[in-house]
């Protein structure tokens, strides 16, 4: 386990391998760190994930899937923030996760930033981006 004190856990409705694939497809230099399944365990159907480590450029974040009936809500009262270093970066990203997700605003200029927006992707994790 790539240990790290502070690290983004998100728990998902049985959608922690689609989450992944989503992950890898819109971010560059993504890798699969580590995937552990659920096998004859009372806590998850077989196949889903238990554990999964994946690293988004040089971030960490955790995935595990539960069953619908134990699931959190799915909110943006927290998301994942990605500070992008061009414009054909951010649009890439946002087209990426807006596809099949919520934008909840932007893109947009906001103050001195030069594109903003605030989206919850297709498997309910809210993230947002700026170009600075």
């Amino acid at each position: 386990m790539d240990r790290r004190f502070l690290t983004s856990f998100i728990t998902l409705p049985g959608t922690a391998r689609k989450a992944i694939k989503l992950y890898q497809e819109v971010f560059s230099d993504t890798e699969l760190v580590s995937m552990d399944l659920y096998k004859d365990s009372p806590y998850g159907a077989d196949g889903t994930v238990i554990n999964a480590q994946l690293r988004i450029k040089d971030t960490l974040i955790m995935l595990m899937d539960m069953s619908e009936e134990h699931a959190a809500e799915a909110s943006w009262m927290i998301s994942l923030f990605v500070d992008c270093q061009s414009e054909p970066e951010f649009d890439e990203i946002f087209n990426g996760l807006s596809k099949n997700g919520i934008v909840i605003m932007g893109p947009e200029p906001i103050m001195a930033l030069r594109k903003v927006a605030w989206v919850t992707d297709a498997v309910g994790v809210t993230w947002q981006l700026v170009w600075a």
